[in-house]
């Protein structure tokens, strides 16, 4: 009998179905008989299954789930072209039959107390009136199967995808395919008499690993409004996810993932922005002062200090006639009041003194300076008089000018002297 093959090109490359396949029926009118007599079948304790199997002698093997009763193997009659095999009774059993170039055949015994305890199979190769053979398998394997009917939406067939062939009626149907974390899979196809088919699915994962990582480590990491583990890591359905990062010094982090099928798996590192706020001086402190914040000057206008971020930080506060004053704190809300009492300036006695003596000596010099500068504008204005003395012809204008001569002359050593004084003061002392 000619074979029918179908090569399936659905959802894997081309698979090429060439082995045949077992058509197994159950002849009921000899297993209600009774059948031929069997001489060594002992009724009470055994079922015995007869396969008229007239094309296959040499090579079939069997397997039985329940085993042989007392260990008598399947043997063959030569003369009815008969496989006979001795069942336990009770006994849910399954028959396996294997033959070269054949896919594996299976007959199910039921579990029976039934005092008839013959059953005739018909074993035959496939031709082309036999009902559609389906074999259903999946990678990954072990996922359920439901063969529907598309006409009258009953299901001819659900299981397990496995190597198991089974049959059913000529018809348009729609199997489907599931496994939990893949994606669910759908074809439609009419199935005629007469044709096996073997359909290998690839299921896409429905899920993916991920791993999400934040700077800082310990922010609150939310999934679609949960809070997750942080760092997360994990299998996520494939989907969209709204992401979200909080932390008390950093402002908040938001972004959306989509999730793929295929590509491999991902890896996310988010860094959050620290928040930044302002720090309020006192204007006492800040007036004349300069500030340092972790070790870089900057302006305090008005006493605040723009764009700080959160987070722990040190102030500086360079004074005249105080201490430096350091200490550190944090910023944790959008405006940080430091108070007076934050600061406590003391007071560097050393230091006043120290400015005091300063500004007197300065003092001192820019007075000795100008007494010398002034008397050296007397001696000069002294001697333009004298010239003008000594040219005048007028008795009146002579006496006026000896007078300012005569004047300067008296004044020049002392500014002279007195601005030499406080110059050396500033010198020497």
């Amino acid at each position: 009998m000619k074979f029918s093959i179908l090569f399936l090109m659905f959802l894997l490359p081309s698979i090429v179905f060439s082995q045949k396949s077992f058509e197994i029926t159950l002849d009921t009118e000899l297993t209600n008989q009774g059948g031929f007599f069997i001489e060594d079948h002992q009724e009470n304790s055994e079922i015995v299954v007869i396969l008229y199997a007239p094309n296959f002698r040499e090579g079939l093997k069997f397997e039985s789930s329940q085993g042989w009763i007392r260990n008598k193997s399947p043997r063959y009659d030569e003369i009815r072209e008969n496989w006979i095999l001795f069942l336990p009774i009770n006994k849910n059993n399954e028959i396996r039959l294997k033959f070269p170039g054949y896919y594996e055949g299976k007959i199910i015994i039921p579990n029976s107390s039934f005092p008839q305890s013959k059953l005739f199979y018909n074993v035959y190769e496939r031709d082309k009136n036999s009902p559609p053979l389906l074999i259903i398998q999946s990678n990954p394997g072990n996922a359920s199967f439901k063969v529907e009917s598309a006409t009258t939406q009953k299901i001819l067939k659900q299981g397990m995808t496995s190597l198991e062939s089974f049959v059913v009626s000529s018809d348009s149907v729609k199997i489907s395919i599931e496994k939990e974390n893949f994606l669910k899979l759908d074809t439609a196809l009419t199935l005629k008499n007469g044709i096996d088919y073997l359909f290998q699915f690839k299921l896409d994962s429905a899920i993916k690993y991920v791993e999400i990582n934040t700077s800082p480590p310990d922010a609150k990491l939310f999934l679609n409004n949960k809070e997750e583990n942080n760092p997360f890591r994990g299998y996520l359905p494939l989907g969209s996810y709204y992401i979200t990062l909080r932390s008390d010094l950093y402002q908040d982090f938001n972004t959306t993932l989509n999730l793929k099928k295929g590509g491999p798996s991902l890896v996310h590192n988010y860094s959050m922005q620290l928040k930044l706020g302002k720090v309020t001086l006192p204007i006492s402190v800040a007036s004349g002062a300069n500030i340092y914040f972790d070790d870089i000057r900057i302006p305090a206008k008005n006493g605040v200090i723009e764009n700080v971020s959160y987070g722990n930080h040190t102030i500086k506060v360079l004074k005249k006639n105080y201490h430096l004053f350091t200490k550190e704190f944090s910023v944790t809300k959008e405006n940080e009041i430091l108070t007076a009492d934050f600061f406590n300036l003391e007071k560097d006695e050393g230091k006043v003194k120290e400015n005091s003596k300063k500004a007197v000596k300065n003092l001192s010099l820019a007075l000795g300076l100008g007494g010398v500068g002034a008397g050296l504008l007397m001696m000069q204005s002294a001697n333009q008089n004298y010239e003008a003395y000594n040219k005048s012809t007028n008795p009146t204008e002579a006496a006026s000018l000896r007078s300012q001569v005569e004047n300067a002359d008296r004044m020049a050593p002392i500014l002279l002297g007195v601005g030499g004084l406080l110059i050396s003061i500033k010198l020497f002392f």
